[in-house]
């Protein structure tokens, strides 16, 4: 629909208040419109005009806003009474150039069941007791509306920055949208191309190890444009089992040749193709160039305690630390 530019002011006689009203001058009855409005308005040549503001950056009024009328006098009048005694309406424009009625007051919600026509603000302003001024302001057109996002989507069950695991559900965090009550929402969890789930909950499989997963949240609703927003994509790794936990052989010291005997370590059971690397401790600190199963403590070491660490890792796999129990060197068992 074209977007037509009428401004119309003209005087008419009409009863205004029974009794006369005191005038007083409005902060809104200025020449021209204030910035950021709708329409030009020469209130000063045509006596008064109105013009509207709340309008998108390109002069058009979207659905879902809420737009504000003002009107303007020329310097030679002022306002009569009150700026309650000023009559706001706004009315679509029609095809055969007339308009009609749509609402009342100085402000109006744009809904959907608007979206396409042009509205105008028509305002009624007493400049006496017997007096008024008439005028309007320019058409504007109402677009569809937009959603905003000020706080992107996210994913809550990860086990670490960006990483989730096979069985372990995951729950959809909205973010933050201009439609608080998320009723224009909807759900999309994907791996590349291929939709996993529109719930707000997914739970990953083991099929998915190794694979990266991706929520994206949508907003949509009548007589707005759409609106796609993406959590930060998350890679689900799967988890190592350890069926058996490392261990270490008992041993003695001989406490007349102050020698102790060899020991032999275990790395347990681990889930198949694990790389395992390992470490002694003695007393809590690492033993530096212990590389081998066996190890060899010195008598010095003699009731001391000693330990086994196993540290595991696999592609697209966790990685998993597992510690023998102590065992106190020389004695015969472990604690």
């Amino acid at each position: 629909m074209s977007r037509l530019v009428r401004t119309i002011a003209f005087t008419m006689l009409a009863t205004v208040a029974a009794a006369p009203v005191v005038a007083t001058s409005s902060a809104n009855a200025s020449v021209l419109p204030t910035s950021g409005t709708a329409a030009t308005c020469n209130a000063e040549a045509l006596g008064a005009c109105a013009t509207i503001s709340g309008i998108t950056s390109a002069g058009d009024a979207a659905v879902g806003d809420t737009l504000h009328c003002g009107y303007h006098l020329a310097s030679s009048y002022s306002l009569f009474g009150r700026p309650g005694n000023v009559l706001y309406t706004w009315k679509r424009s029609l095809s055969g150039g007339g308009y009609q009625v749509w609402d009342k007051g100085p402000t109006i919600s744009v809904r959907p069941d608007m979206l396409g026509w042009d509205i105008a603000c028509f305002v009624t302003v007493p400049t006496g007791v017997n007096s008024v001024r008439e005028g309007n302001s320019e058409n504007v057109n109402i677009i569809q509306g937009s959603f905003t996002n000020s706080v992107a989507p996210s994913v809550k069950g990860v086990v670490s920055a960006g990483v989730v695991v096979p069985g372990h559900q995951l729950t959809a965090e909205a973010g933050t949208w201009s439609d608080p009550n998320s009723r224009s929402l909807s759900y999309a969890w994907k791996s590349g191309s291929n939709v996993l789930s529109t719930s707000t909950r997914y739970t990953p499989t083991a099929s998915q190890i190794g694979k990266t997963v991706t929520l994206y949240v949508t907003a949509k609703r009548k007589a707005f444009t759409s609106k796609t927003v993406a959590a930060k994509s998350v890679v689900v790794k799967g988890v190592l089992g350890n069926s058996s936990a490392p261990t270490i052989s008992k041993g003695t010291c001989n406490t007349v040749a102050l020698t102790c005997a060899p020991l032999t370590g275990s790395l347990g059971s681990w889930t198949k193709g694990t790389t395992l690397k390992f470490q002694w401790l003695l007393n809590g600190s690492v033993v530096s160039g212990a590389k081998s199963l066996t190890y060899k403590p010195a008598f010095s070491a003699y009731g001391h305690t000693l330990q086994l660490r196993v540290t595991a890792t696999k592609a697209n796999y966790i990685s998993k630390v597992a510690t023998s129990t102590f065992y106190v060197i020389g004695i015969q068992s472990q604690q």
